[in-house]
């Protein structure tokens, strides 16, 4: 070989050199950077939180593909052009990739579970919101039987409907008529878009 040709080898073999090196570098910055988001996604821990595990876990897997590529640059060129410290730090991310890897299978019953009981907590809710409303509905009826005006019944029903357009009564009709209109005045109407 000629020593041109030997020249551009060894430049070669030096830009390759730095350039693995580098990329290597941004590895490491980028696992210290995904270590800093995780933590930041689980502080403050509420465990035995259903919500907040399942939004943790929902979290951690939208964020995944940034240690993936930091490991991968992190692992490129195998052992080639690596100080001696640096193949123990290598073995340790080694373990670490495959216990992240057993983790993250593992939260996936966890996944199931807290759907489960995020479910039931709002089946919970609801229910308890069905019971109050059941029971301001059957106030205002118990209310609205005891009026003996117009004018009366059409205050308590301003002030039942108050999220909604007022309700304009005839004054002309008889009490009777009026409150067999209730159904009518309390059934949800069709919103405007």
């Amino acid at each position: 070989m000629t020593q041109p040709k030997l020249d551009r080898l060894w430049r070669a073999y030096a830009t390759q050199s730095r350039s693995i090196t580098l990329i290597r570098w941004l590895g490491y910055g980028l696992l210290l950077l995904a270590l800093l988001d995780l933590g930041a996604i689980l502080i403050p821990i509420n465990l035995m939180n259903p919500v907040w595990e399942f939004r943790s876990i929902g979290a951690i897997v939208e964020r995944i593909p940034v240690p993936l590529i930091g490991f991968v640059m992190v692992f490129w060129g195998e052992q080639e052009y690596r100080r001696p410290g640096e193949k123990l730090i290598l073995k340790a991310l080694t373990w670490l990739t495959l216990a992240l890897t057993l983790l993250l299978v593992a939260m996936i019953p966890l996944c199931f579970v807290n759907s489960m009981r995020i479910h039931n907590l709002k089946v919970e809710e609801i229910n308890t919101f069905k019971v109050q409303r059941l029971a301001l509905v059957q106030q205002l009826e118990k209310k609205l039987d005891q009026t003996n005006s117009v004018d009366e019944f059409q205050g308590l029903l301003s002030r039942a409907l108050n999220n909604r357009p007022s309700v304009a009564l005839n004054a002309n009709q008889s009490l009777p008529d009026i409150k067999a209109q209730i159904p009518s005045l309390l059934s949800p109407r069709p919103c405007c878009h």
